[in-house]
């Protein structure tokens, strides 16, 4: 167990990326348990203020700082990636960023910190979403699949579907394989989220309040093609012969194999598509582009675009993260509605363009999304019922 006489040792070795697993282990106990609260917010609030830090903090604002970052630390948020703790470095103290998963940043790093105490005005505490979807066979026919247990599904057509013990949904060919080519659709409600391996082998993750459409039959089509609506990431199966073209709104995707993220609800104001790895050709309106990894491709009033974007925040709802790295507000407040089912009221005095910061697992409480959020002193979020009224 790590003691205050080596934990900025370890510290040290682990910011260097010098550290073994048994290391960070002793980190995270070291941190996150409740009987060394005492000793764990005298050496976050040594760090806090230290030479590392470089914006200066009134002394009540480091108390609720410290005070917060213990609490996240009690219930073991996960770190955040080196990428993004190499970025925050310059605003606040790396030991501290660290074991924190980017929570002090949010903090740290608004002009409006908190003189007191103010937590969000919450009447009940609603839980995260969950793994959970719906299939809708050719036939008409649907399955909830939270309601059934692992194996098989259905069979379709000479399609074997089955659900696997980790709860993704996947299609095998069987043996008789005569009439393939039935359209079944998987559908996710507002706070769901499922994993499918499609017939040719390519593996779709679904967010919240989104619909796959594509045949059963997709591993035999000389042109594999889905529909979507809403958000989805995709690691495309290599076929050289047979490219995959995912089909939304107003942009068409086509691939022979990659992992990308498309995301197309219909109340955001432009869709995009971005690579991670590999390459794709989108075509929107008449215009083709091919983008490389770390680009994103988006569509909006009829024009396409092609811009460098954080992947870490395209992907965070897959990682199972809310990433709000200076993001709008009303962006941040629509991917938290969908993820709790829960309804935003906009106040007069909330503009478009309000930046939020930070970042907190998805696997937390609304409740404490909420008070993350309104502890930037910069809105006030009041949740009542199935509604959140954000106001100034």
């Amino acid at each position: 167990m790590a003691t205050d006489n080596n934990i900025n040792e370890l510290l040290e070795r682990y910011f260097h990326d010098n550290h073994t697993p048994e290391e960070y282990a002793q980190l995270l106990a070291y941190f996150g348990k409740k009987s060394y609260t005492k000793e764990a917010q005298e050496l976050l609030y040594k760090a806090i203020i230290s030479d590392e830090l470089t914006i200066e903090v009134s002394e009540d604002r480091l108390e609720y700082v410290t005070e917060g970052a213990l609490l996240a630390l009690q219930q073991r948020i996960k770190p955040v990636k080196a990428t993004l703790i190499r970025r925050l470095l310059p605003y606040v103290a790396a030991a501290v960023l660290i074991l924190l998963g980017g929570w002090l940043y949010f903090y740290i790093n608004t002009n409006n910190l908190p003189n007191n105490h103010t937590h969000a005005s919450i009447s009940n505490p609603t839980e995260p979403g969950k793994e959970s979807a719906t299939l809708t066979l050719s036939n008409g026919q649907k399955i909830h699949l939270t309601n059934i247990s692992n194996g098989n599904v259905a069979i379709e057509s000479g399609v074997i579907i089955t659900k696997s013990a980790d709860g993704q949904l996947i299609y095998e060919s069987g043996r008789d394989v005569s009439d393939i080519g039935g359209t079944n659709t998987l559908t996710t409600n507002n706070g769901e989220t499922y994993t499918i391996v499609l017939p040719d082998g390519s593996k779709v993750w679904l967010n919240a309040a989104s619909r796959l459409t594509y045949s059963s039959g997709l591993d035999k089509q000389l042109i594999r093609k889905v529909q979507l609506h809403g958000e989805a990431y995709f690691e495309v199966a290599k076929d050289k012969e047979h490219p995959f073209i995912v089909q939304v709104a107003d942009q068409e995707i086509e691939v022979l194999g990659t992992h990308f993220n498309v995301n197309a609800y219909s109340d955001e104001p432009r869709t995009s598509t971005t690579l991670i790895e590999g390459s794709v050709k989108i075509t929107s309106g008449g215009e083709n582009k091919i983008i490389k990894p770390g680009e994103q491709a988006y569509t909006k009033n009829g024009r396409m675009h092609v811009h460098k974007v954080d992947i870490e925040s395209v992907k965070d709802w897959k990682e199972g993260e809310f990433y709000f790295d200076n993001i709008d507000l009303k962006v941040a407040m629509r991917k938290i509605s969908r993820w709790y089912d829960i309804h935003i009221e906009y106040d007069d005095s909330i503009s478009d363009g309000m930046l939020v910061g930070g970042w907190i697992s998805r696997n937390t409480r609304l409740t404490d999304v909420l008070e993350l959020i309104e502890s930037s002193g910069l809105v006030h979020l009041k949740l009542t019922g199935q509604t959140i009224y954000v106001s100034r």
